[in-house]
């Protein structure tokens, strides 16, 4: 009902579309920071692994992201680079922002100052958490080759290598559920809606880019068949973020409910009012 009442389902559209215009400068500063790990090729091999159904769209966007680095070096283009991806960056976070405290019925949201230094931290720190799940993968893989002969060893070490990204990604959306709402949420209720959200988007990802979709689009639109399938899994992720938020959401409040048809809108003037006549 918070969902459907909600209309988040149209949230979901506008902030399929805030990702888009923001996806180029986000995978800019994740090479950014790769790079300064050394690790820049395997984030790209990744995204060429993403979208090996469709080669052709990975190219191009690893063309668009080297582009907007090269344009980014230098006197007055490095400036407004800078600002463009700044912008692009807090123009999405400021829209997720707003779509987790419509669900939480937060009516203010963060103070700018405060807007500055939490999006700021996050533009920066979101990758290097990212470089460093990738690098934790790459040692989690060399060390099962390593004791491959052991086989006790080795299969516990196949297993935990399995359900890492599981684990991370519940981790990930936990953390999301708890930080981006301008409310005091507990950790009990995040963790609630992180754990089945983290597996299901950890499932979808694998799923979405399945041969079924891949083939099914590439009837329809043959070569641009990547950029709706594209925007179809954005779509279906936030609707799966939107929807765990409503369940952290409705599990923190549960006590709070009315449990008719229709939830009473009254304010507190009137509740109070209504109190003392009954």
């Amino acid at each position: 009902r918070v969902f459907l009442r909600e209309r988040l389902s149209m949230r979901a559209a506008a902030l399929t579309y805030s990702l888009l215009l923001a996806i180029v400068p986000i995978l800019a500063i994740v090479f950014a920071v790769a790079k300064g790990f050394g690790l820049s090729g395997f984030v790209e091999e990744r995204i060429m692994e993403a979208f090996s159904k469709q080669p052709g769209v990975a190219e191009t966007l690893m063309g668009f992201v080297d582009r907007y680095l090269e344009l980014s070096r230098g006197g007055l283009v490095l400036g407004l680079g800078i600002v463009l991806l700044l912008w692009s960056v807090f123009s999405l976070a400021d829209t997720v922002e707003a779509s987790f405290n419509q669900i939480w019925r937060v009516r203010r949201g963060r103070a700018l100052a405060r807007k500055f230094s939490d999006y700021t931290a996050t533009a920066f720190l979101l990758p290097v958490f990212l470089v460093l799940t990738s690098g934790l993968s790459i040692f989690l893989s060399e060390f099962a080759d390593r004791f491959s002969g052991v086989f006790l060893l080795n299969g516990g070490l196949r297993v935990a290598l399995g359900l890492a990204p599981f684990l991370l990604m519940i981790i990930f959306c936990t953390s999301v559920f708890l930080l981006v709402p301008n409310a005091k949420v507990r950790w009990r209720s995040a963790l609630v809606a992180g754990v089945p959200v983290g597996i299901v988007m950890q499932l979808l990802n694998a799923y979405i880019y399945s041969q079924v979709f891949i083939s099914s689009y590439s009837a329809i639109y043959g070569s641009f068949a990547a950029l709706p399938l594209l925007m179809l899994w954005i779509r279906i992720v936030w609707e799966v973020m939107l929807f765990g938020t409503c369940l952290c959401y409705v599990d923190q409040n549960m006590d709070h409910f009315f449990y008719g048809e229709d939830e009473p809108e009254l304010s507190r003037a009137e509740t109070d009012r209504l109190s003392l006549r009954l």
